[in-house]
């Protein structure tokens, strides 16, 4: 903008100057002639242009140099906000693949777990299958699974050593599957039972009302159970010190399905001398009867202690005896050295003095002997 006005400026001087100069023609035109006019209108207008350009140069030249300077200015600030960025960009950068590195041996690491969880569930249900299909339909079966899973219960419950499995004496009509044996010489019979049929119908069954149905048949099926069990009288059949009877069932589900449609079988059955249990509640019972196991045998080795104290009473009094016996024996003989030793030196000794000098013997002189003052203590007097 400068420029342009500095331009105008010098136009506008020429301008005067040639109207200046153009007075002075017609005022001295005897002088000079239009050629020397137009000469100095063009010396002016050349010195103009080249002072206009001089300046024009040096007004480029410093605002080039304002521009360069102004951007060295805004690059060092710029450089001076973006290396924090830099540094932080590359910071997360770095922990951004070390994420990703994680994340990909996470993701390896659990795609091998799925894959294991995934053979392993393929398998339980293929063994799931087949104890379903082996189960179904047939009661021997049914019934050695039912033991199976007693066996388990009693291990479990750390009661093996207290249970018989193997039991020889029978009703009419069956035997338990296994003996609880209880401090004092009682047991406490448990039969297993696996009534499959109903439940696992019922299980199967899409419509409703035959689901119901079923679930009313596995109900009277372990009624049934109940009253089997009443009539052959376990607890009576070997040994009557319980009045009970335990009715196992493998699985929760069984008793819960059965509860469904006959809420009041457990206290039905309790009033008949039978406890329904499940694998939880028997685990429960079997701890109980272990806790009794424990405080039994504590109780007898208490009775073992006493008894070894009273047999070591009567040792440590026999031995007193003797020492009694033998504090006596030491009390005479003490007495009998020292009459003895009285005897020897108011009758031998003067005599044996007397001979070795009358006979002017060469021997070693008889020796003085002591008395003994000390007696043996007496348990009498340590008594009191």
């Amino acid at each position: 903008m400068e420029i342009v006005i500095t331009a105008v400026v010098a136009l506008s001087a020429g301008v005067l100057l040639g109207i200046w100069l153009n007075g002075r023609a017609h005022r001295a035109a005897e002088v000079q002639s239009a050629g020397a006019f137009a000469r100095l209108a063009a010396e002016a207008l050349q010195k103009n242009s080249d002072q206009l350009e001089r300046l024009a140069e040096a007004r480029l030249a410093t605002a080039t140099q304002q521009v360069e300077s102004q951007s060295i200015q805004r690059e060092e600030r710029m450089k001076t906000i973006v290396a924090p960025l830099r540094e932080k960009l590359d910071t997360l950068q770095t922990a951004t693949q070390n994420l990703e590195k994680n994340r990909e041996g996470a993701y390896a690491d659990l795609k091998a777990k799925l894959e294991s969880l995934q053979r392993a569930t393929q398998q339980l249900d293929q063994d799931s299958r087949a104890l379903s299909n082996t189960l179904r339909g047939s009661a021997q079966a049914q019934g050695r699974w039912g033991e199976m899973v007693l066996r388990n219960v009693a291990e479990l419950a750390h009661m093996t050593e207290h249970c018989d499995f193997d039991v020889q004496a029978s009703v009419e009509g069956g035997r338990a599957d296994m003996l609880v044996r209880i401090p004092g010489g009682g047991v406490i019979p448990v039969d297993a039972k696996a009534p499959l049929d109903a439940f696992n119908a019922a299980c199967n069954a899409l419509d409703p009302k035959e689901q119901e149905e079923h679930f009313n048949r596995h109900a009277l099926s372990l009624k049934k159970h109940v009253q089997d069990l009443k009539r052959r009288d376990y607890a009576k059949a070997f040994g009557g010190h319980t009045d009970i009877t335990v009715l196992f069932l493998p699985s929760d589900a069984l008793l819960s399905a059965a509860w469904r449609s006959a809420p009041e079988l457990q206290e039905d059955a309790l009033k008949s001398g039978i406890l329904i249990t499940t694998p939880v509640t028997l685990v429960a019972l079997l701890r109980t009867v272990a806790l009794y196991w424990k405080q039994h045998q504590l109780s007898e080795k208490a009775k073992e202690m006493v008894d070894e104290a009273v047999e070591l009473h009567d040792r440590l009094r026999i031995f007193a005896e003797h020492l009694e016996a033998m504090g006596r024996g030491l009390n005479g003989a003490v007495s009998s050295y020292n009459k003895a030793v009285g005897s020897y030196e108011k009758r031998l000794l003067p005599n044996g003095v007397a001979i070795q000098k009358m006979a002017a013997l060469n021997a070693k002189v008889l020796p003085e002997l002591n008395e003994i003052d000390e007696l043996p203590r007496s348990f009498e007097n340590d008594a009191r």
